[in-house]
């Protein structure tokens, strides 16, 4: 009896323990169902005849990912073609880290030794989500060459990840990939782009890059090549060319795009390059980084028609004279391209990463930003391409424009600013309830338009208004109100999560409410930890200071003095005087960068409805100009704000 207890007792453990499945499935880098980082994997021998054998895709550039969705499996394998990578690693190691379900795993140094990499045995569960990084790799040894022979007999540089497919129990199921971000975003720089040095070590999945694109909804490709530049490349460098000569390359002779154009196209591109030309000697007006710049972007919209492109000053301020240069020639010579833009973070985004060789609290070396600074340096630039974009471009010519209501008939117009000249206007078609006025805009539902927000000035009752142009397409109320005498007084993000939110100021008490928004609902809120003095009501809201958080603009309704109140998400965590008060009888009623520079600008309006507009540094005015155009007295100005 025993012995049959024993015998059932065992059995019953056999049967119901994980059990790790002898048949397995080979996923070949071809599967419709697997996802990779866009612009920075190539397959080589793809589409010849016949076509390589195992067919591999490849990637040589820090960043790269992929993302597998699967049930029905307890193992994960991931099958390599390291030819070329010395065993244990060593100076030219390649580091790869991956995530299952969500949870991160060490980074791993690949050996040849072990071509077919066991991430996972045990998984339980369904369905189970696998994402797997290039983390890092060796920036002094060539990743240009075509020095590796593959396992299928072709070519590729030997500082190269080469995937050969991925390993399942045999019953496993490829499930298609959830919760990919609907944007696409390239980022082109140099050793700071691949996460040199971040920690000291070197992990692209640090870089400011990915924080960046995951603010603006958008899945990534990182070109980083460590020592290059317009037109000097580092003694410690990849191999890459020139900049110019090599961004529409995976490596020697491989086409980065597989056709004349990128394909998808990405929504957004961003360079960040010059840091090395700076490194290298050059002065800060360097007429060969103005000259390289301008042929790249005369070439660039050969295969980025259409989609927004950003110039960056390197984040050390590095040869920016030059670069501006570059692209007022640039535009002045094609002056209908209005998705190029030159984004400067300035002293922001300077500070700590000015020189090479003297540790900051930003970097261990000067000059490539640590863990903390990337983040914040990915926040910072979310939040200037954001601004750069025109939120609240209602004509989709990249550029912000003012909303106008009428007093009397609460009729909606639009008019289309190039700067301070009114180009166009448009009358919104449908008039609201006259109850109903216009507190605000911004992209609320995240198809890139922005909306019309309303708020009841008998109830309280917000609205959006759906708008594609000037044609009110619908609309929606929002299911809370706020409580008595909080009005709207700005609309931007203050949680960090990409979505725009909705600031309250009381009437009589002063105090600040932060509501946190998802489309049209309210998903959260809080109070501003410090309450105003009397007279003193916000009149918008910008990253003024430009450190990747909105702040507050005030104004006195006396003096009209202007006080800037910096925010840490929703803490009051300092504030100054604006430089200039403004003349006497102008009041603040829009905000937002209209000079397309990345820095907010205020416009004023006073009772004759002259419109003056003021460019920001900070807390410093450095311009003013008048609108070319004089707003009729029965119109407001109802925004942006």
């Amino acid at each position: 009896m025993k012995l049959r207890c024993g015998f059932w007792i065992a059995l019953f453990a056999l049967w119901f323990l994980p059990q790790r499945s002898d048949s397995q499935t080979a996923i070949p880098v071809t599967d419709s169902h697997l996802f990779f980082s866009p612009y920075n994997w190539t397959i080589p021998g793809l589409g010849s005849s016949p076509p390589p054998s195992p067919t591999e895709i490849v990637t040589n550039e820090p960043g790269a990912y992929f993302i597998l969705r699967f049930s029905k499996s307890s193992q994960v394998v991931l099958n390599l073609d390291l030819f070329g990578t010395p065993p244990g690693g060593g100076i030219t190691s390649l580091e790869i880290q991956y995530s299952i379900d969500g949870t991160l795993y060490p980074n791993l140094t690949l050996d040849n030794r072990v071509p077919d990499l066991t991430l996972s045995t045990n998984l339980s569960g369904d369905p189970h989500t696998l994402q797997l990084w290039f983390s890092s790799s060796a920036y002094s040894v060539n990743r240009w060459a075509r020095t590796a022979t593959l396992a299928n007999g072709t070519m590729a540089p030997p500082q190269s990840l080469r995937i050969k497919g991925i390993t399942l129990d045999s019953k496993a199921e490829l499930l298609a990939a959830t919760g990919l971000r609907p944007k696409r975003m390239l980022f082109y720089g140099d050793s700071i782009t691949e996460g040199v040095k971040v920690s000291p070590a070197n992990d692209a999945l640090q870089t400011y890059a990915i924080t960046c694109a995951r603010l603006l909804n958008a899945e990534y490709g990182i070109v980083g090549n460590a020592g290059q530049g317009w037109t000097h490349n580092t003694a410690v460098s990849t191999g890459v060319p020139l900049f110019g000569d090599a961004y529409a390359f995976q490596y020697d002779q491989r086409p980065r795009f597989p056709s004349d154009k990128a394909t998808p196209a990405p929504d957004y591109v961003c360079v960040n390059m010059g840091t090395n030309d700076w490194y290298y000697g050059v002065p800060p007006d360097d007429i060969g980084v103005t000259n390289a710049a301008v042929h790249w972007m005369q070439e660039m919209r050969t295969y980025f028609p259409s989609s927004q492109v950003f110039l960056l000053i390197p984040f050390g301020g590095f040869v920016a004279p030059a670069l501006t240069t570059a692209y007022n020639q640039y535009i002045l010579a094609h002056p209908a391209d209005t998705t190029l833009h030159l984004v400067n973070l300035g002293l922001s985004g300077q500070t700590g990463l000015t020189g090479l060789g003297k540790a900051t609290p930003q970097s261990f070396d000067g000059e490539h930003p640590n863990g903390p600074a990337h983040l914040l340096l990915g926040y910072q630039l979310a939040v200037a391409l954001q601004t750069v974009l025109g939120r609240n471009d209602f004509n989709g010519d990249g550029k912000s424009d003012l909303i106008l209501q009428n007093t009397g008939t609460n009729q909606v117009a639009e008019w289309f600013l190039n700067g301070a000249k009114v180009m166009n206007g448009a009358f919104v078609a449908d008039i609201p309830d006259n109850n109903y006025l216009v507190v605000g805009s911004a992209d609320f539902d995240g198809d890139g338009k922005p909306e019309l927000l309303y708020q009841n000035r008998q109830t309280g009752q917000l609205a959006l208004w759906f708008i594609n142009g000037a044609t009110h397409t619908g609309g929606i109320l929002l299911s809370q109100r706020p409580a008595s005498g909080y009005k709207v007084v700005g609309v931007g993000d203050f949680n960090g999560d990409g979505k725009p939110d909705i600031v309250f100021q009381h009437e009589t008490t002063n105090q600040i409410v932060f509501w946190f928004m998802d489309v049209a609902t309210m998903v959260g809120g809080v109070a501003l930890n410090t309450v105003p003095v009397a007279g003193y009501h916000v009149v918008g809201t910008a990253d003024f200071n430009r450190d990747g958080q909105n702040d507050l603009l005030f104004q006195n309704d006396a003096t009209g003095v202007l006080v800037l109140w910096y925010l840490n998400g929703t803490q009051h965590v300092g504030g100054e005087a604006v430089s200039t008060a403004p003349a006497a009888g102008y009041r603040v009623e829009a905000i937002a960068d209209f000079e397309g520079d990345g820095r907010p600008d205020v416009v004023f309006r006073n009772a004759a409805g002259n419109i003056a507009l003021w460019h920001l540094d900070d807390a410093r005015l450095f311009q003013a100009e008048s609108l070319s155009l004089r707003l009729d007295p029965s119109f407001r100005i109802a925004g942006p704000r």
